[in-house]
C-alpha cells in the first residue's frame, strides 16, 4: 500500500471523528465523549493559554501528544490530522481545473506565505499582555465555531437531522461566509489558509525546524523536471532546498518523482534544506508593535470596563472573572453548541474587539436551564468552570454560598402590560423557576375606560432571589423590546467587584429578608422614611378641628388626630446603615407585611409616609394655632407621645375651636408611585443619644417644600439647638 493511500485513510478517519464530535456535542447526545479533544491537542491553544494565565489547564496536557511527533517528523498534523486542512485539500482536489504546468507554478513558494508568521507574532504578543486572540484564526477553533453557528443550522434547516428545535445565532451569515470565502480561496491559491493565514501552521512550522526526519533530495538523481511540485501541499520547494517549516509531510513529492530522487531520511544534511522560516526582522518587529497598540485600543473602547460594560454581556454560569475570562476563552463556541436552549450566542462587539466571538447570553432567544452545566464540561480552557448542579443551584453543601447568579432582572414599566396598558398578565411570575419566586405582584382592582373592572397583577423583582436565568425575558409577550430584561449586574462572579454589584448586595445596605412562618418581613430603614417625609406632603387636606385642643399635642383631644410617638422614627446611624433602600412603590405586596419598629402594618406605606409628613409639616396640630400653642401645636408643649396606630388620621385641622386661629391649608402634594425613597446623607444621620424626632420638630421650611437648594444638615442642627436635644 502506498504511503499516500495510508494518509488518505487517516484523513478520512480524523475528519469523520471531527464530524462525530460536532454532532454529539448536544444536550441529548453528549454521553461523556471527549468532544473537545481536537481543541485540547492544539499546541497553539496550550501555548497561548499558558502565556495569558501562567498556567496550563488540565485538558491541554494532550497537546504534548502532538508536540512530540512534530519534533520528530515535522509539520505532519496539517495534512494528516487537522480537519480544516483536510477540508481545504479535499476542496482543492475536487475543484481543481489546472493543467500540470499551472499546478507546478501554483505550488511554488511565494513571499506572501510569510504572513502567517506575522499573525503568530501578533497573537503571541497580545497573549503576553493578557489578551487571548488566537481563536480568531486558529483552524480548530474557527472550524468548530463555523459548524456551530452556520454549517449545522444550515444542514438542519431542510433536513431536521441536527436539532429538535431550530437554532439561531448572531452573525451566522458572517461566520458562514467567512468559512466559505477561505475555502473558496483554494481556487486561487491551493491551500490558501494553510499557507498564508494559519497561526497553528506557523507554530508547527517553527517547531519543525528541530525535526529529525524530513524530505531529502539527491542531486545526483534529480533532473530538475519539477514534477515534485505538481501535488505539493505546502509549497515547500522540494525541487531545490526544502523549506522544513512549510513541508506538510504529505509524501506526494516522493510518489510524483519519476527518478526516485526524493526520500524521507533521518537527519539529512542541513545544507540540503532551509531550516528556519524566512521572516524579515523589521516586519516581525512591526507585527509585535501592532499587537502592543491593539491592547490599549481594544480596551479603551468604552464598553469593556466594570463601569461602562454593555448590559448584553452576560456570561455563562460559572464563568471566571471577565479579565480572566478573556485570558482563557479561545472563541471555539463549544459552549454555544452544547447549550440546549439557544441562549448562548457568539458576541460581536458588545464586550469590545477583544471579546469578539466569545459566548454571551441573549435571553430573547433562550434562557439558562437550571439543571444544566454542560457549557462548563465542554470548555477546553477553563474559561467556564466545571460545576455540579448542586453547586449551581446552591443546594446541599453549597447552600451557604447560595446559587450561581448570572445577572439580575429589571422591569421597564412603560412596556409592561399591567403597569402601562391596564392589561392583565402574569406570564413572568408564572414561569419564574426559583423558589420562593423572585417575581411577585401587587394586586390592584381598577375600572377601565370601558367600565369593566379588572384586577391587575403588577409584577416586581425581588433581587435577592433573582438568579438572572432569563426565562421571564424569554417568555415575555412584549416581543420587540421585552418589558422585563436581564443585565449582568449582580452576577456571582463579580461578588467582590463593587462596580458590578447591585446596591442591595452591599453589606452596608443588605436587604433583611427573613422568611418566617411563611411570611416575609421587610425591615425598613427609619432614616429613609424620615427623609421621605421631608419630600412628601399629605395627599388630603387637613381635617377641621371639632373641639378645643387639650393636653398638649392633641394626644387625646378632639382635633381628630392622635399625635405620633417620638420614638416611631429616629435617625440612628448604628441601625440604619444595614437596612435596605427600597422604592416606595415596591415596599408592600399582597402577601407581605411591613415590620416597622416591631409593629406590623397592613396598610400602604405611602399612607404611612403621608401621615408622618403631615405631622412633620403641621407641627402636631397646625403651624398657627395662636398664643396657646407654644411649639406650633394646639396647646401646651407636647409630652411623651404614643405609638402611631393604623387608624391615625393625617392632621388635626385646627380651623376653629380652642385654637384661636385657622390654619392656612397647604396645597396638595401627591407622592408619585415611582418616586424612590431618598437616601439620607451619612452626615445627617444622628446618633441614638442625639436623634431628630419627627413629632417634636417644627414645620418644614418653604425652601425645601419648594424644591430649592436647602442645607439639610444646618437645619437639623438648628432644630436640635432650639429643642434642647
Amino acid at each position: 500500500m502506498r504511503i499516500t493511500t495510508v494518509r488518505i485513510l487517516v484523513q478520512i478517519f480524523f475528519f469523520s471523528l471531527f464530524l462525530f464530535f460536532c454532532f454529539v456535542t448536544e444536550f441529548s447526545y453528549l454521553k461523556g465523549y471527549p468532544v473537545s479533544l481536537f481543541l485540547e491537542v492544539d499546541p497553539l491553544v496550550a501555548i497561548a493559554n499558558a502565556i495569558t494565565t501562567h498556567t496550563v489547564y488540565k485538558g491541554l496536557i494532550w497537546s504534548l501528544v502532538l508536540l512530540v511527533p512534530t519534533l520528530l517528523l515535522g509539520r505532519f498534523f496539517c495534512n494528516w490530522i487537522c480537519p480544516y486542512g483536510i477540508l481545504h485539500q479535499f476542496i482543492g482536489w475536487v475543484f481543481n481545473t489546472r493543467n500540470v504546468q499551472e499546478r507546478i507554478t501554483s505550488n511554488r513558494y511565494r513571499p506572501i506565505y510569510q504572513f502567517k508568521y506575522y499573525l503568530l507574532i501578533f497573537f503571541i504578543v497580545t497573549a503576553f499582555f493578557g489578551s487571548l486572540q488566537i481563536g480568531i484564526l486558529d483552524p480548530i477553533c474557527l472550524l468548530f465555531r463555523s459548524f456551530t453557528a452556520s454549517v449545522l443550522p444550515a444542514v438542519n434547516m431542510p433536513t431536521g437531522w441536527v436539532y429538535v428545535q431550530e437554532k439561531e445565532h448572531h452573525a451566522a451569515w458572517f461566520i458562514g461566509f467567512f468559512l466559505f470565502t477561505l475555502v473558496a480561496m483554494n481556487l486561487v491559491i491551493p491551500r490558501f489558509f494553510c499557507r498564508v493565514l494559519c497561526p497553528l501552521g506557523a507554530t508547527l512550522g517553527v517547531l519543525s525546524r528541530f525535526a529529525l526526519w524530513r524530505i531529502d533530495r539527491d542531486p545526483q538523481k534529480c533532473t530538475d523536471c519539477d514534477l515534485c511540485l505538481k501535488s505539493c501541499e505546502g509549497a515547500s520547494d522540494p525541487h531545490t532546498l526544502l523549506r522544513k517549516s512549510e513541508c506538510f509531510v504529505c509524501f506526494n513529492c516522493i510518489e510524483d518523482c519519476p527518478h526516485d530522487a526524493l526520500s524521507f531520511k533521518f537527519m539529512p544534511r542541513q545544507e540540503s534544506g532551509v531550516q528556519s522560516p524566512e521572516v524579515p526582522i523589521r516586519r516581525a518587529v512591526f507585527a509585535g508593535l501592532t499587537a502592543m497598540f491593539f491592547i490599549p485600543f481594544s480596551r479603551l473602547s468604552g464598553n469593556t470596563s466594570n463601569k461602562t460594560f454593555d448590559r448584553a454581556v452576560i456570561r455563562p454560569p460559572a464563568s471566571v472573572d471577565e479579565k480572566e475570562f478573556l485570558k482563557r476563552c479561545i472563541k471555539c463556541d463549544q459552549c454555544i453548541r452544547v447549550c440546549p436552549t439557544n441562549v448562548l450566542q457568539p458576541a460581536l462587539l458588545q464586550s469590545g474587539l477583544e471579546g469578539l466571538w466569545t459566548p454571551i447570553m441573549d435571553m430573547r432567544l433562550g434562557y439558562c436551564e437550571l439543571n444544566c452545566t454542560l457549557c462548563g464540561h465542554v470548555c477546553p480552557t477553563g474559561a467556564i468552570q466545571q460545576i455540579s448542579i448542586k453547586e449551581k443551584l446552591g443546594l446541599a453543601e453549597y447552600k451557604e454560598q447560595g446559587p450561581v447568579k448570572v445577572g439580575t432582572a429589571f422591569y421597564d414599566r412603560g412596556r409592561c402590560l399591567p403597569w402601562a396598558m391596564e392589561t392583565p398578565c402574569v406570564v413572568c411570575e408564572e414561569v419564574c423557576p426559583v423558589s420562593p419566586k423572585a417575581i411577585e405582584t401587587y394586586d390592584e382592582v381598577i375600572t377601565r375606560l370601558d367600565g369593566v373592572k379588572v384586577t391587575l397583577n403588577k409584577p416586581f423583582i425581588i433581587p435577592e432571589r433573582c438568579i438572572g436565568c432569563g426565562i421571564c425575558e424569554k417568555e415575555c409577550p412584549v416581543l420587540d423590546e421585552r418589558a422585563v430584561y436581564v443585565t449582568a449586574v449582580g452576577e456571582t462572579r463579580f461578588r467582590n467587584h463593587s462596580d458590578r454589584r447591585l446596591l442591595l448586595n452591599d453589606k452596608d445596605k443588605q436587604a433583611m429578608l427573613n422568611i418566617q412562618d411563611g411570611e416575609e418581613k421587610v425591615s425598613l430603614n427609619p432614616a429613609l422614611l424620615s427623609s421621605a417625609a421631608l419630600l412628601a406632603s399629605p395627599s388630603t387636606k387637613p381635617k377641621a378641628k371639632t373641639g378645643s385642643c387639650k393636653s398638649g399635642g392633641c394626644s387625646t383631644g378632639s382635633c381628630g388626630t392622635n399625635k405620633p410617638t417620638n420614638n416611631l422614627v429616629t435617625l440612628n446611624s448604628k441601625k440604619s446603615s444595614s437596612l435596605p433602600v427600597l422604592p416606595v412603590s415596591q415596599i408592600t405586596s399582597k402577601t407581605n407585611s411591613i415590620s416597622l419598629s416591631g409593629v406590623k402594618k397592613r396598610n400602604s406605606l405611602s399612607h404611612l409616609i403621608a401621615s408622618i409628613s403631615a405631622v412633620w409639616q403641621e407641627g402636631g396640630c397646625g403651624s398657627s394655632c395662636g398664643s396657646s400653642c407654644s411649639t406650633g401645636g394646639c396647646g401646651t408643649k407636647a409630652s411623651t407621645a404614643k405609638a402611631v396606630s393604623n387608624t391615625q388620621k393625617s392632621g388635626c385641622g385646627c380651623k376653629s375651636g380652642g385654637c384661636s386661629t385657622k390654619q392656612t391649608p397647604q396645597p396638595d402634594k401627591v407622592l408619585p408611585k415611582s418616586l424612590p425613597v431618598p437616601i439620607v446623607p451619612t452626615n445627617f444621620v444622628q446618633s441614638k443619644e442625639n436623634s431628630v424626632k419627627l413629632a417634636d420638630t417644627r414645620p418644614i421650611p418653604k425652601a425645601l417644600s419648594g424644591h430649592q437648594d436647602f442645607d439639610l444638615v444646618a437645619w437639623a442642627k438648628e432644630l436640635n439647638e432650639k429643642k434642647g436635644h
